[in-house]
């Protein structure tokens, strides 16, 4: 039988929260960096180009993960 740790004795408790945070630190800077590029884009030329950004960014996810996953 294969004795498993726990999540807690792998880990000190002090240590969660700060874990936690390095972990989402660079999902937190992207989404901050993105959001600001937005608003830019937004200002600038208006509604239409961030949607179409997220649209043609959503096409290529699309046919990459298609054809990644077709083999």
């Amino acid at each position: 039988m294969v004795k498993r740790e726990s999540l807690s004795k792998i880990c000190d408790r002090e240590s969660y929260g700060t874990d936690i945070g390095l972990l989402m630190f660079g999902l937190h800077v992207g989404e901050t960096l993105s959001l600001a590029l937005a608003g830019f884009l937004i200002a600038a030329l208006g509604f239409v180009v961030p949607f179409i950004l997220a649209a043609l960014t959503y096409a290529i996810f699309y046919l990459t993960s298609y054809t990644i996953l077709k083999e």
